[in-house]
């Protein structure tokens, strides 16, 4: 392998670990963004383009990527064990819906996979956080970093990045998209992430994608039918698997407050700690343990106990 082809290759691993744009990498190299861009994207610079790749990879060796941290420590439960048969299922190129109130454990338990994924070396699961409304150019963007492609100006030069990287694997992979509700104004940015799926299906002996969009219970209406818009395409094949989930039962809520506070804790602590943790699911009208209400108790608890004044 050249100097260059090993720089590419540094670079798109550097870049997937990191999330840093190659703008923010010419910066420190102090090249210029299209020289950076012309390394990442293979056009052979002649000898100036030695200099590019050297340099690249004395500042990947210089700046090692901070390894994921695993977010704590997760308890499963009967959401959690849901939410990993769907990724399970979707890593094979299934695509999905994952959907439940704040509080359910949803963005937590996919940042703790994706924190696991990210110390091989090929990842299994990406996720995408979704800010708000995007364009194609845009979503495909977040797409390639994740995936450390090499970057390109336009959709399409980006749709060729992300497949070429892709089929150069040997494993498929799952792309995550949280907070997806946030697209439901995205028309073209839906359909360019359903295009670039469509074109990389997962077969055997050849990788591909899987996607899992997640989201509260307004993701629902994120495929509905709507003036001049009506998904029949992203219907037919998201439709089939699709996950509910809600916070953690009582049970399994006073296991956490065990486990955190140790199993010499009393029983009415822990039924007051999980008292204070239920809320009501907007959609359903149901209550349910909130496992973000469940470790701010927990934490206010903690406290108090600390400073003497609860036993």
């Amino acid at each position: 392998m050249g100097i260059r082809e090993e720089a590419r290759a540094a670079l798109r691993v550097y870049q997937s670990r990191t999330g840093l744009t190659l703008k923010a990498i010419a910066e420190h190299t102090n090249f210029s963004w299209y020289s950076m861009r012309h390394l990442a994207s293979g056009v052979d610079y002649g000898k100036d383009g030695e200099g590019i790749a050297q340099a690249t990879i004395q500042f990947i060796r210089e700046h090692p990527p901070i390894t994921l941290q695993i977010p704590g420590r997760l308890y499963e439960t009967q959401a959690t064990h849901a939410m990993d048969n769907l990724l399970r299922d979707c890593v094979e190129g299934c695509w999905g819906t994952l959907y439940g109130p704040a509080g359910a454990q949803k963005t937590y338990l996919l940042e703790y996979r994706a924190a696991e994924a990210a110390a091989d070396p090929e990842p299994w699961m990406l996720l995408v956080d979704i800010p708000g409304p995007l364009t194609p150019c845009m979503i495909l963007t977040r797409i390639a970093t994740a995936l450390g492609a090499p970057y390109a100006q336009s959709s399409e030069g980006l749709r060729t990045s992300i497949q070429y990287h892709v089929r150069t694997r040997k494993t498929p992979l799952v792309v995550v998209f949280d907070e997806a509700q946030l697209l439901y104004k995205s028309v073209e940015a839906l359909e360019s992430v359903r295009r670039l799926a469509d074109s990389l299906p997962v077969r055997p002996g050849r990788s591909g994608l899987g996607l899992v969009m997640v989201g509260n219970e307004r993701l629902l209406d994120l495929f509905k039918p709507r003036r001049g818009s009506y998904f029949e395409q992203w219907r037919s094949r998201i439709e089939q698997r699709s996950v509910c989930v809600s916070g953690p039962s009582k049970a399994e809520a006073r296991e956490m407050v065990s486990g955190e506070l140790g199993e010499d804790i009393k029983m009415q602590t822990a039924e007051m700690i999980v008292g204070e943790s239920l809320v009501k699911d907007p959609a359903t009208e149901k209550w349910y343990v909130s496992v973000r209400k469940l470790f701010n108790s927990l934490r206010d608890f903690s406290r108090k106990r600390g400073n003497g004044r609860t036993q």
